[in-house]
């Protein structure tokens, strides 16, 4: 063998090597992003939850004949001209895009990223 065909060898053993180390740092990045997300998710499931409960705590009639009859407060239904009917819209904000470098193109770890609908 020639070294032209020697150097070139080393080249592209060296290139592969590059390669499959970059797809395995990658994949324990992706893991530890996957258990941020999965810690940040429970934190919000528990946050939902107790707004969940204040809030059927604030519907129920009962909770609030009794707060209304604590703070001895009248109420009246408001006159036509005093109520504004506001509609509700989507908002159509663009997805972030991240921005893929050299190697991540010819990665075959894929993310998969979900959008709201």
């Amino acid at each position: 063998m020639t070294l032209p065909r020697i150097l070139f060898l080393i080249a592209v053993v060296t290139f592969s090597v590059c390669l499959y180390v970059h797809e395995q740092v990658s994949k324990v990045i992706l893991l530890y992003e996957i258990q941020h997300y999965q810690k940040e998710r429970v934190v919000l499931d528990d946050t939902h939850d107790v707004l969940r409960y204040q809030v059927s705590a604030l519907q129920s009639p009962r909770s609030l004949e009794s707060l209304l009859a604590k703070r001895n407060v009248l109420l009246d239904l408001p006159a036509d001209h005093k109520v504004v009917r506001v509609a509700m819209r989507e908002r159509k904000e663009p997805l972030p895009t991240k921005q893929k470098n050299f190697l991540e193109i010819f990665s075959t770890t894929k993310v998969a990223e979900a959008g709201s609908r």
